[in-house]
């Protein structure tokens, strides 16, 4: 038996860790094709619904806003929101 049989857990936590991580950075690629127009209005419709718990966290949160606009404008290089 391999290891990764012996030690579900390892798996889980993986999951638990890279999961969020990944549905956290990926909101810049979809700001990157929102500012260049390449997203039909039922994307836009999805990405809003799949992104809004960020949004309300970012609303709530300076530190959190401050690093979306960072991670935005200087990463994915988007112009900054007026």
């Amino acid at each position: 038996m391999n290891d990764d049989c012996k030690r579900p857990w390892r798996t889980a936590l993986i999951a638990l860790i890279v999961v969020p991580f990944i549905y956290v950075l990926s909101i810049g690629p979809v700001a990157k094709l929102h500012s260049k127009g390449m997203l039909s209005s039922a994307l836009e419709r999805v990405a809003w619904d799949f992104y809004s718990p960020l949004g309300y966290i970012v609303g709530k949160n300076a530190a959190m806003g401050n690093f979306y606009l960072w991670y935005c404008c200087t990463i994915w290089r988007i112009p900054k929101p007026n």
